[in-house]
């Protein structure tokens, strides 16, 4: 049985504050808030008008910058 292709994500490191990204399920995501204590990202995923919060460093799908 084959294993579905996984889409690499764009490092913690690299991710910017207000930035806009595609995640790996292509919906457009803005990135509110980096909190580098507690390891999690605060998101607003734009497609589906809904917020993400604390999402975990280890745990976030995004795979490509827009702007």
């Amino acid at each position: 049985m084959k294993e579905p292709a996984k889409l690499s994500t764009i490092p913690v490191g690299e991710l910017v504050l207000d930035g806009v990204y595609f995640n790996t399920a292509k919906n457009l995501i803005r990135v509110d808030k980096i909190d580098n204590e507690k390891k999690t990202l605060n998101m607003f995923n734009i497609s589906e008008q809904t917020h993400l919060y604390f999402v975990k460093f280890d745990r976030h799908t995004l795979a490509k910058r827009v702007r």
